[in-house]
């Protein structure tokens, strides 16, 4: 996510799902001058998260919690875009809302929004939530042929699955089961659906070393045999990257007048 947006270097950033704000803090990190919005649904983070953090900065956003809510695809995106308050051709849109995101290229395509990145760019019949397991992650969609599929395929610039950085066999010492919902890399999964890791701590000496200096800086145990070391180097593994193609002009402008 740090990476993504130093390179596409965004002016806004639309992130949708924000939870405990880990997200937010990483891309404030990484830009101190883009404008983040900020969506979810909650006042409070969820799954034992603790207290949100909140970016101080003044250039963020929130449409959070019950009463400032806004659903992605119900916020007046063409009023902003026509008061120049966001260029979509420079926005980021960061989706982390577990929700059918196939759905959300209706309002991407029409507002002409084309740096998309998904966080849980789940495997067939896996997800954490109904919308997840719906089969219109980009994953799952092309595991499949059909109409929707070959549409998407035809609408993308690049699309990219950013690796692991470690080789989830590191885990085998783990006692954590696997994850019916999946999401985290797990030492009996065969890995012929992921890209390669970026580092082969498992098989290359050097790696090795920068494995065990990397989890000796951080404090986690690196046989990660406990628990929090587990999901520190085993979780977040399934995030994409793409780039939509833009709306032809004469069509941007047709759809302007709607």
């Amino acid at each position: 996510l740090w990476l993504t947006v130093r390179q596409v270097q965004p002016t806004t950033i639309i992130e949708s799902g924000v939870n405990a704000g880990q997200s937010t803090y990483f891309m404030r990190n990484a830009s101190a001058t883009a404008k983040i919005i900020a969506i979810d649904p909650a006042d409070e983070p969820i799954c034992n998260q603790g207290k949100r953090w909140i970016d101080e900065s003044g250039n963020t956003e929130y449409l959070t919690g019950k009463i400032n809510f806004k659903d992605i695809q119900a916020v007046n995106w063409k009023a902003r875009i026509e008061a120049k308050e966001i260029d979509p051709s420079t926005t980021l849109v960061f989706l982390d809302d577990h929700l059918n995101v196939f759905k959300r290229f209706s309002t991407l395509m029409k507002f002409g929004f084309r740096h998309v990145m998904l966080e849980d760019n789940y495997k067939a019949r896996e997800g954490a939530t109904k919308g997840d397991k719906a089969g219109f992650t980009m994953k799952q969609m092309f595991k499949r042929q059909d109409a929707d599929t070959e549409f998407l395929f035809h609408q993308l610039i690049s699309y990219a699955e950013f690796p692991p950085l470690f080789p989830p066999i590191l885990a085998k010492a783990s006692k954590e089961p696997r994850k019916q919902a999946g999401g985290f890399l797990h030492a009996s999964d065969r890995n012929q659906d992921i890209p390669a890791p970026v580092f082969r701590a498992d098989t290359d000496p050097q790696d090795k070393q920068i494995y065990e200096k990397l989890c000796s800086r951080l404090g986690i145990n690196s046989t990660l045999e406990d628990k929090d070391s587990y999901m520190q180097v085993m979780n977040y593994n399934q995030i994409c990257y793409l780039e939509l193609r833009p709306m032809a002009p004469t069509l941007a402008d047709q759809i302007k007048r709607i």
